[in-house]
């Protein structure tokens, strides 16, 4: 127990050196934007492809239906792995709670010493749900992204026919899903106070109660969240460097 409690204190204080001197770790976990998109006209989002299309009208008309038909592709493959990342993260869920319940069933005779795992299932169902949203969020985002393109560009060719509804109402069907995988995460959140509650448990790290399960568990938890929501888990947008190098191709008789 002494030696894990110093493994504990060694973590911490070596991620706050980490975090203090090294950027790139410091990135991993904490990200301040400071790079600037530049801000598009509606002219210059339309010079920028009509600049490389070529002048004659009926073959910039077919660029034009060629990139609309891309994006409309690259939109669609966004929807299809939208759901297929649901399903991944349903199946996550599922083994989660088969496992938390198993657990809880066993220790059901005596509540007050539920065992160490159920904890660690607890932390592992919160990090899949609160990944899951975020996933789901910068899925639909990139949708959005694509559909934005094809309206911009069907607008000026072809008609606002996208912006055309026969219905005034409607439900989205990412926003239910999002309250859907919020619901999850609020269960887990409700089990995990229950197992606080139930177990009295204390977040100390004395050498008297320390409970390396518990307290490792609970820091790798709280460190995924914060890289998540502030640090690696966001997406970065910067300037695009590129370097490419050729190989040599080196002719031999033998």
């Amino acid at each position: 127990m002494v030696n894990s409690i110093y493994i504990f204190y060694f973590t911490i204080v070596a991620f706050i050196l980490l975090f203090t001197f090294n950027k790139k770790f410091r990135r991993i976990f904490y990200y301040n934007p400071s790079f600037e998109l530049k801000r598009l006209s509606e002219s210059e989002f339309y010079d920028q492809f009509e600049s490389k299309f070529p002048q004659e009208l009926n073959k910039k008309r077919e660029c034009w239906k060629e990139l609309i038909d891309m994006a409309w592709k690259i939109r669609d493959f966004e929807i299809d792995t939208y759901w297929k990342r649901a399903n991944y993260f349903w199946l996550f869920e599922a083994a989660v709670f088969t496992v938390y319940f198993v657990n809880y069933r066993v220790s059901h005779s005596s509540l007050s010493e539920m065992p160490d795992e159920i904890f660690v299932v607890i932390c592992a169902g919160m990090l899949f749900s609160t990944a899951w949203l975020l996933i789901n969020k910068g899925g639909k985002a990139w949708q959005s992204h694509w559909e934005n393109i094809i309206h911009l560009l069907e607008i000026k060719y072809y008609g606002p026919y996208s912006y055309v509804l026969s219905y005034k109402t409607n439900y989205s069907v990412s926003k239910i899903n999002e309250i859907v995988i919020f619901l999850f995460f609020t269960v887990w959140f409700l089990f995990a106070m229950q197992y606080c509650i139930v177990s009295e448990l204390t977040f100390t790290v004395t050498p008297e109660k320390f409970n390396p399960i518990i307290s490792f568990t609970m820091l790798f938890t709280i460190l995924s969240f914060i890289s998540m929501l502030f640090g690696y888990g966001r997406a970065h947008y910067e300037d695009k460097v590129y370097k490419m190098y050729k190989l040599r191709f080196i002719y031999t008789d033998n």
